[in-house]
């Protein structure tokens, strides 16, 4: 998630930068890079439950990695908290 968060400012700080640039840079796949950058957007309150480890049992890793996360952070804390 931290990385998340540097290839957000990275991209954010220098326009001339694209998404496979950064992940060649990185060296990660573009794809990888992609599905990992939403993270950045994550609500504050998930990411600090997350750091925490308090993190609701829906929010896992693996549907972290997997799932459209939507830019609303109330869309976002009802797919990790509702039942």
């Amino acid at each position: 998630m931290i990385q998340a968060y540097r290839w957000r400012a990275k991209l954010e700080t220098e326009p001339a930068v694209t998404l496979d640039a950064l992940a060649t840079a990185k060296q990660v796949d573009s794809t990888y890079l992609s599905r990992l950058l939403p993270l950045a957007f994550l609500a504050p309150d998930l990411t600090q439950a997350i750091l925490d480890a308090r993190q609701p049992d829906r929010m896992t890793v693996g549907r972290l990695k997997s799932q459209w996360l939507s830019l609303s952070r109330n869309a976002q804390r009802a797919d990790f908290t509702s039942a």
